[in-house]
């Protein structure tokens, strides 16, 4: 069984790989939606039901992403305010409250097709789902997730100070490299232009995502 859960993984990442390859995100056109009949046409684990249920969880998906990733922004503005541009900073749900918070309701159909597609196998449909949501966020930048089963409930955990450390990291490695080829001078680093570096990068990046 596990094996089988490792190469029906593998078919999704499939899917998801065909969906993302000229876009960032979820959406299917006509000449998507001709490669994906393609690709599962003959595969016995892609039948109609899963083609509705599946359609009908990316449906929702786009707009719940949307949300979380304004939501993270917002809270790495708080750290970058605060010139805490460290990681390891989680913003954390779980399936659960996708049924009883008022911020998550809109977005409870995504979980329940989730639960149509994958009754009885709790760990799939949190795989499914972080595998998702995952390919997005490392897209933004925000790579260091995780997906985990707390009692029998899925949770997702997303460091919402990555970008922040990471940038931070890369402005420093430029530095020492400006003091081996003699462009700096002086050996201590302005934490004023670190922050002003962090914030154009995080900018910068961020445009590619514009409409």
């Amino acid at each position: 069984m596990l094996q089988d859960n490792k190469m029906y993984i593998l078919k999704i990442q499939n899917i998801i790989d065909i969906i993302l390859e000229n876009q960032n995100v979820f959406a299917i056109d006509r000449k998507i939606m001709v490669k994906l009949n393609d690709y599962v046409k003959d595969l016995d684990c892609f039948d109609n039901d899963f083609i509705v249920h599946y359609l009908n969880f990316i449906e929702v998906l786009n707009p719940f992403f949307e949300m979380l990733i304004n939501k993270l922004k917002e809270y790495e503005k708080e750290l970058l305010d605060n010139n805490e541009l460290l990681s390891e900073y989680y913003f954390v749900f779980n399936f659960n409250e996708f049924f009883e918070k008022d911020i998550l309701l809109p977005y409870k159909d995504m979980i329940n097709s989730l639960h149509y597609l994958y009754e009885d196998n709790i760990v799939l449909e949190a795989t499914v789902f972080f595998m998702h949501i995952n390919a997005l966020l490392k897209r933004y930048g925000f790579k260091n997730n995780k997906v985990r089963i707390t009692n029998g409930i899925p949770v997702i955990d997303i460091d919402y100070g990555i970008r922040l450390e990471n940038f931070k990291e890369e402005y420093i490695t430029k530095y020492r490299k400006e003091l081996e080829d003699g462009i700096r001078t002086g050996v201590f680093l302005d934490e004023e232009e670190i922050l002003s570096y962090v914030k154009n990068a995080i900018e910068e990046h961020d445009k590619q995502f514009d409409i």
